[in-house]
């Protein structure tokens, strides 16, 4: 019999092989109960999470915290016009997406460097944690959003 192991670290989940937890079997209506997932089957066939879990493609997810970004100079940053600035956003999740304020999509990655500052790339940005690529209900809310004023060449 196959059984799912799972860690909880830092706010998320860590599932070991195998990773059958979320799947019920054909010809039964019930899952082991563990700390994530139910004893019960939903009509697609799938394992119940527990309160506070939702399903993954491998089991039962906990929702990763809300990330933080981290400028050099603490809540706000000034660049020069045409410089770069290195901004990190410290999460457990294994993607991170940037955005600006507005919600447009910046680039992915837990580092993001802004390469040439200009009126077109500084401002408030935020980052959010996620579980894969594609948007998921374990991702995290979005981080505080941070600013990078621009100081122009004279």
């Amino acid at each position: 019999m196959k059984m799912l192991f799972a860690v909880v670290l830092l706010g998320f989940v860590t599932l070991f092989d195998p990773v059958y937890g979320a799947t019920c079997k054909s010809n039964t209506t019930s899952c082991v109960a563990t700390k994530y997932t139910q004893a019960a089957c939903n009509a697609s066939k799938i394992c119940a999470c527990a309160d506070g879990y939702f399903p993954i493609r491998t089991g039962c997810g906990m929702k990763y915290s809300k990330p933080t970004v981290i400028l050099p100079d603490g809540n706000s940053f000034e660049v020069l016009e045409g410089k770069s600035a290195v901004l990190t956003c410290s999460t457990v999740a294994p993607v991170v997406d940037w955005y600006y304020d507005n919600g447009t999509f910046i680039t992915t990655g837990t580092i993001y460097t802004l390469a040439s500052a200009s009126a077109a790339n500084v401002g408030k940005i935020k980052c959010k944690g996620k579980l894969e690529k594609t948007d998921s209900e374990i991702d995290s809310d979005f981080s505080a959003a941070k600013e990078i004023k621009l100081i122009k060449k004279t």
